[in-house]
């Protein structure tokens, strides 16, 4: 079915990259092993949806631009908007970097509410559709062209499939499968590890939205914390596996306290917990050079996560998946006109 592209993920990338699609081809089907239908929640896909989740100015504009209106909605379902130099505190190797005005918009959210408002416009359109609770076990092809996907409901033919299945992807296997040897790649092993706890957010206690302190060699713990929606607080603490922040009431506060600045730990010590803390170990980062393969199979293409997953403490991913996919409209516009 030449008309019909398959996006193999429906998180971020995926939603994004079907939007672009959605102008070249005359069905855009995304295909997900969880089920994505109904309230915003934390789903099995994305296990870092628990920890703290910001769009950045960059990342925001072009999600905006690829997706008209996404900012608006965003903000009436709850998002916090904030001006990234004046309402949030940025810790730099210990210095506090001086607050100001700008026109760095950003939005805080939790991760189900960006994801869920993101794929109920997109969906939403006639050209995307959608099956969820279907794991993709591998593709199809004819010769050296891939002609659509293998599925634990049958096959679906495609002219153009896309993985965007984030970290745990199975694309190399599947290629493998098809004999197309393994990507390179370049790995880089952090060993980071999160610990996040959620508060009750009194918005006249504080004056400002969010905190980022980096960690660095002198001080290698660090966070990134938002206002979200509900009027609540996501703390998110970072630290290295041989130190990790703790995920138990009381010690969590008690390692804040080793921040650089004072005012995270001021904040925790009185705020309202609304659960206990919850801890994620961060894989390593990987970039598979696709682009180095001596041989791919036409009507294959990795983005996401699947093609480069980022250290999340830089809060990149969103940003760099909206970029790619409007790179993928430039490639798909120059594609079909020539």
């Amino acid at each position: 079915m030449e008309n019909r592209a398959i996006v193999i993920g429906g998180s971020i990338a995926g939603l994004l990259t079907a939007q672009v699609l959605r102008r070249w081809f005359g069905e855009v089907l995304i295909i997900d092993r969880d089920q994505l239908s109904g309230p915003a929640t934390h789903r099995k896909g994305t296990p870092q949806s628990r920890h703290a989740h910001g769009l950045l100015a960059r990342g925001l504009k072009v999600i905006e631009e690829l997706v008209p209106g996404y900012s608006a909605e965003l903000i009436a379902r709850g998002a916090v908007s904030a001006d990234l130099l004046g309402d949030v505190l940025w810790y730099n190797d210990g210095h506090l970097v001086r607050r100001g005005p700008s026109d760095l918009d950003g939005l805080m959210a939790s991760r189900p509410l960006i994801e869920s408002t993101l794929r109920d416009l997109v969906t939403g359109q006639p050209e995307v559709k959608v099956l969820d609770g279907v794991a993709v076990t591998g593709l199809v092809a004819e010769g050296d062209r891939l002609t659509g996907v293998r599925t634990e409901d049958g096959e679906y033919a495609a002219g153009l499939v896309v993985d965007a299945s984030g970290r745990s992807n199975r694309g190399e296997a599947w290629l493998a499968e098809l004999g197309y040897a393994a990507a390179p790649e370049d790995v880089v092993k952090a060993g980071l590890m999160y610990s996040t706890r959620q508060y009750r957010h009194d918005p006249e206690a504080q004056d400002f939205t969010g905190v980022i302190s980096g960690h660095y060699p002198a001080n290698p713990v660090g966070c990134g914390v938002g206002a979200n929606e509900n009027n609540t607080w996501l703390v998110t603490l970072v630290g290295f596996t041989d130190d990790p922040p703790p995920a138990l009431p009381g010690a969590f506060e008690d390692y804040a306290a080793r921040l650089d600045g004072p005012e995270l730990h001021r904040m925790v010590s009185k705020a309202e917990p609304l659960g206990d803390p919850v801890r994620f170990r961060i894989g390593p980062s990987v970039r598979r050079r696709y682009e180095n393969c001596d041989r791919l199979p036409e009507g294959f293409i990795a983005t996401g996560d699947s093609l480069c997953c980022f250290n999340p403490a830089y809060g990149q991913g969103m940003t760099i998946a909206a970029l790619t996919a409007q790179c993928s409209a430039s490639a798909s516009k120059r594609a079909r006109t020539t």
